[in-house]
């Protein structure tokens, strides 16, 4: 700090204002802005891994259905004011004969056909996801599967097919 001789510091501060008001002021500028955020909740589900039994013999050509083996997707719950709906979508590796098919590794000439167990269809690509209202803890989203024929040879083998399970607020 300057200090001028003779002066007590209780002038400073009338002079300093006094100084503020002689500088000249720039013209002051504007710009808009936006601002945006989200508000974000979680519903929790548990799975289980589906195991499904055929025969060769069962499978006699191209569109002869084979028997559903539901399974169930568990809530395990939402957090506190999650109240919209939530879509439950399943993205694995698509069938290359059969898109609406989720293909099967280990198992030739069979895609695997998913659908709600009211018969909404669940796509491999994700895009076709049912809506469901959320569940308490416990509450359980029912499903089913089964293996499709698609080509006129059905090669045996163990079949393996991963899918991810998103659940997102609708």
């Amino acid at each position: 700090m300057i200090q001028l001789i003779g002066w007590r510091s209780r002038h400073f501060l009338p002079l300093g204002l006094a100084l503020c008001l002689l500088t000249p002021i720039e013209k002051a500028q504007s710009a808009d802005f936006a601002m945006w955020g989200s508000l974000t909740g979680t519903c929790r589900v548990t799975t289980e891994n589906v195991e499904m039994h055929y025969k060769l013999t069962d499978f006699r050509g191209v569109g002869v259905d084979q028997e559903w083996t539901p399974f169930n997707i568990t809530s395990a719950g939402c957090d506190d004011g999650v109240t919209s709906d939530i879509r439950i979508a399943f993205t694995g590796e698509v069938d290359p004969v059969d898109p609406t098919l989720f293909k099967v590794q280990g198992v030739g000439g069979v895609g695997l056909e998913v659908q709600t167990s009211n018969a909404r269809p669940v796509s491999p690509d994700g895009t076709s996801a049912p809506v469901w209202t959320p569940g308490d803890v416990g509450f359980v989203y029912s499903y089913r599967a089964r293996f499709s024929q698609h080509s006129a040879t059905v090669t045996p083998g163990v079949g393996r097919v991963t899918a991810v399970i998103t659940v997102t607020l609708q």
